[in-house]
């Protein structure tokens, strides 16, 4: 192959993570037997990890991806004016859905043989201390 055909093929795989909803429908359907209304919130909440990572890491994969990226990812939709409370758009509820969504989804990819490793594998439950949120609130983080 040459140069520039192997520069093409390595776009074309950097730009679809799109292309592994099948598969991760039929995982959350079969493997998980998650309910539809949990499959389209996890598929919308991925297609917005998606959307991201296409954005402001194009040239990252599923492959590559590390925890910096999900953290930075999770960090934009729940406090995209800044990280004040009052810049707060999502509850922790729906955040730790979104978290199990890009979870179930690197989950997939493992056991599809998809990525080499899950990047939210050192993820532990406590309280984010990095955000400034009400005590009582839990998250997900490194």
């Amino acid at each position: 192959m040459s140069p520039e055909t192997v520069l093409e093929e390595e776009r074309k795989e950097k730009s679809h993570w799109r292309s592994y909803i099948p598969g991760f429908k039929s995982y959350i359907l079969m493997e998980r037997s998650f309910s539809m209304n949990t499959l389209e919130a996890y598929l919308g909440d991925c297609d917005k990890f998606f959307s991201f990572m296409e954005a402001k890491y194009p040239d990252i994969t599923p492959r590559t991806t590390d925890l910096k990226h999900i953290q930075r990812f999770l960090t934009s939709i729940v406090y995209p004016g800044g990280r004040t409370e009052e810049d707060r758009l999502l509850k922790a509820s729906s955040q730790r859905r979104i978290i199990s969504g890009v979870r179930a989804f690197f989950k997939y990819l493992l056991i599809a043989d998809e990525a080499d490793n899950d990047p939210c594998r050192k993820w532990k439950r406590k309280f984010l201390s990095s955000f400034p949120m009400k005590k009582s609130t839990e998250c997900w983080t490194a």
